[in-house]
């Protein structure tokens, strides 16, 4: 039965599944074992794909890693659209955004977007240029979003929307790269900070 099934697959088909296993591949290597241990050999070894393949889905090692940031950074945008799809305030978006980043931070499966950007940043990659694409775009929902709870009354009108913007932003990475460096971080217990803050911003 699972013979006739996978005879069924189209070449589409067969070749989005081999993509997510090498992606899942780097992603599993980069939690567990580093930047510098994600080679083509260990990413043919812990996928079972050839090492030709890897290079030809990829192409070179700057390729996969911008397809690591990629697939980790869709996902996040899937989390916080799951939030959201209930049609919430601006206020309750922002809470949204900030939920989306913490849980990402305590998700075992999203560390390698925290490891790749640590180590994009710490040896000058070209792929830096991406977290910035991205933290940039995310800075523009967030200014947006602080602007419209200033307008119903949640913020005070009188904070600079970008600047509060970036300050949120900043914290999320501060806790990220922190959770990197100490695992036993009580995150449940800054979720629960954050929860108290947001109790009463909404009672304004």
């Amino acid at each position: 039965m699972q013979q006739r099934k996978a005879e069924r697959l189209t070449q589409a088909e067969r070749r989005a599944i081999s993509e997510q296993s090498l992606l899942n591949a780097v992603t599993e290597i980069l939690i567990e074992e580093g930047f510098t241990a994600a080679t083509f050999d260990r990413i043919s070894e812990r996928s079972g794909y050839s090492r030709g393949m890897v290079r030809e889905r990829f192409g070179s090692k700057e390729a996969f890693v911008e397809a690591a940031i990629r697939s980790t950074s869709e996902e996040l945008a899937s989390h916080y659209d799951e939030l959201t799809e209930s049609g919430r305030t601006p206020f309750g978006a922002i809470r949204a955004k900030i939920d989306t980043a913490l849980w990402a931070i305590k998700n075992p499966n999203m560390q390698a977007y925290f490891v790749l950007l640590c180590a994009s940043v710490a040896n000058r990659l070209p792929q830096t240029d991406n977290f910035k694409e991205y933290h940039r775009r995310e800075n523009r929902i967030y200014t947006e979003l602080i602007s419209k709870a200033q307008m119903d009354g949640y913020i005070p009108s009188d904070i600079n929307s970008k600047n509060l913007a970036s300050l949120i932003g900043c914290l999320a990475i501060g806790i990220a790269v922190q959770a990197q460096i100490d695992p036993e971080m009580n995150l449940d217990a800054l979720q629960e900070a954050l929860d108290s803050v947001f109790v009463l911003l909404g009672e304004r």
